[in-house]
This record gives structure tokens, C-alpha cells and sequence, in this order.
């Protein structure tokens, strides 16, 4: 009776790590999306945008040539 319900104890474990891992999964691509997006827009900004909220033009270039999946502050 023990190895019954440490099978089955075992295969909600699975289950629960399988929608677990899935869920990260999708925050991470939601993410990734978000930066995409916001990285892009960041570069079509004009010099007078820009100075509205207070980024140079050499930050912003810098921050809208890093890969979409950075998102530390780290350079890449």
C-alpha cells in the first residue's frame, strides 16, 4: 500500500512540477514579448521624447540594441 501511494504521491509531484515549469515558461516568453516590444518602440523615440523622460539618446540606443532576453542590468 505504501509504494501505491508513493507512486501516485510521485506522479502528482510530476504533475505539478510539469505546470509549474509551464507556467514560468510563459512568463518568461510574456516577458521576453514585453521587452521586445518595449525595446523597439524605445528606438523609434524622437531626441525630444527622449529628454521628456529624461534618457540620452546614446542610453537608449544602448538599451534597444541588448537581446530580448536580457533583462538584468548586466551588458551583453
Amino acid at each position: 500500500m505504501t509504494v501505491i501511494d508513493a507512486d501516485l504521491q510521485l506522479r502528482g509531484d510530476q504533475g505539478s512540477l510539469r505546470s509549474a515549469f509551464l507556467a514560468y515558461v510563459y512568463r518568461k516568453f510574456v516577458l521576453w514579448q514585453h521587452m521586445w516590444r518595449s525595446r523597439a518602440q524605445l528606438s523609434k523615440l524622437s531626441d525630444e521624447a527622449l529628454a521628456d523622460i529624461g534618457v540620452s539618446r546614446a542610453v537608449a540606443n544602448g538599451e534597444a540594441c541588448r537581446p530580448f532576453w536580457a533583462t538584468s542590468k548586466r551588458p551583453y
